[in-house]
């Protein structure tokens, strides 16, 4: 703040920017202060903001097409009908088995009671673990 001495206004604002070089600062619209190198780091900022923006622009519009390209196909066929488990059965050994089950999860997969049928070495294991979507038949 400065004290009136006496002075004309515009010795008082030379003496108050006499120990500034005022080549290190710039004055924007808000009457901030800001130095050149934080203009610079602005500046800086803005472009890789800039760039980074054009990149997501771009990878929505191409997801957006994608979307709309989904949206516009027709519905997919129903999947190929699976069988009653009541049709299903095999033979292992002179004994036939059935299901009890359409399927069961083993370490997080799907095994379908399709799947058993088709596979001699899971029908084996099954088997002879006694698995309680087996039955005798």
């Amino acid at each position: 703040m400065l004290v009136k001495i006496g002075l004309t206004e515009s010795k008082k604002v030379h003496m108050k920017l006499k120990h500034i070089n005022t080549a290190d600062f710039t004055e924007n619209e808000a009457g901030f202060v800001v130095t050149n190198e934080q203009l610079a780091q602005l500046d800086e900022k803005l472009e890789t903001l800039s760039a980074e923006n054009a990149e997501l622009s771009k990878a929505n519009e191409d997801l957006l097409k994608k979307f709309d390209n989904l949206s516009a196909s027709p519905a997919p066929t129903q999947a190929a009908a699976v069988k009653p488990i009541a049709t299903l059965s095999f033979e292992l050994d002179g004994q036939k088995y059935g299901f009890r089950y359409p399927h069961f999860s083993r370490d997080g997969v799907k095994i379908t009671a399709e799947q058993i049928a088709n596979d001699a070495a899971l029908q084996a294991e099954l088997v002879s673990k006694k698995h309680s979507i087996l039955k005798q038949l």
